[in-house]
């Protein structure tokens, strides 16, 4: 096990070796899902030839970190945890929340261009190249999130957010130059924080302004929980806006689900946000488990 004494709040492992002009980044807490998540995301950044390095942007304040046993499943750089910001309990604060720690840590390799971003339960499966995908300076490559309907129902308004025309319905992963993402990180952070506080604050309004119509009208407490939990994802839409980032290319190829059974070589990224059942059988197509 590495040295716990090491490590603080702001201590980064950076890897050894030489960075590319990309670097993936990915959020997480110091528990054992997470640790589950990282060990099948490194992997899949070795297996898939992605260029360039790795860092797990990990979220664990000082009391869990001394007891911590997982800093050696990869490339770390540590940060405060801000799940309970404010009194909240929203994991998903440490997502603007990590990459803004790591920009100002002064640990970015100086040979990164761009960073790819993407989330903890998702995995690499084939090669990102900034130039092959269309992401430069001013254009972020995103997967689009179609349900974001807030952008178009008055929700950016309450908040003032400039420059409205260049919102995005996208989220999950991106692509960015490395200038784009030191502009957009602080705001992206300081605008999940406000909309966290407004959803809080004012479910109901929140809701009709963030959410698509339910199929068949009826609602649920837990379709608002999902939109709740989209709060983070409004907050990028709203901080990119606000740091005048004047494009985003959005395309289905960047990101699909794991399950989705696709034509050869699939998408870029696979998340398992879904749930899946396997059934098995066995070569004769029968269940493994059925009677003989």
């Amino acid at each position: 096990d590495l040295p716990h004494d090491t490590a603080s709040a702001h201590t980064s492992m950076a890897s050894s070796a030489p960075a590319g002009s990309v670097h993936t980044v990915f959020s997480a807490e110091c528990n054992p899902m997470f640790d589950w998540h990282s060990v099948a995301l490194f992997h899949s950044h070795r297996t898939s030839g992605q260029p360039g390095g790795i860092t797990r942007l990990l979220a664990c304040d000082k009391e869990a970190l001394a007891s911590y046993r997982g800093l050696d499943i990869g490339p770390t750089f540590v940060h405060p945890n801000l799940r309970h910001w404010a009194g909240h309990n929203y994991a998903a604060l440490n997502k603007p929340g990590s990459v803004k720690a790591w920009l100002e840590s002064g640990e970015v390799p100086e040979s990164v261009e761009y960073v790819l971003f993407i989330d903890a339960d998702m995995l690499i499966n084939r090669p990102l190249i900034p130039a092959e995908v269309g992401a430069r300076r001013g254009t972020v490559v995103s997967a689009p999130y179609d349900y974001l309907v807030g952008t178009a129902q008055g929700l950016a308004d309450l908040f003032n957010v400039s420059n409205q025309q260049m919102m995005a319905r996208c989220g999950g992963m991106h692509l960015f130059h490395l200038d784009d993402l030191r502009r957009i990180a602080p705001l992206w952070l300081e605008y999940t924080q406000r909309v966290r506080v407004f959803a809080c604050e004012q479910p109901k309004r929140f809701y009709e302004l963030a959410s698509p119509p339910a199929q068949g009208g009826e609602v649920g407490n837990g379709r608002r929980r999902q939109f709740m939990w989209m709060v983070e994802m409004y907050g990028y839409v709203f901080g990119a806006a606000e740091a005048g980032v004047p494009h985003h290319k959005i395309s289905t190829e960047m990101m699909g689900y794991v399950g989705m059974v696709g034509v050869a070589p699939g998408s870029f990224i696979l998340h398992y946000g879904l749930d899946w059942k396997l059934e098995s059988k066995d070569a004769g197509g029968h269940p493994l488990n059925a009677p003989r």
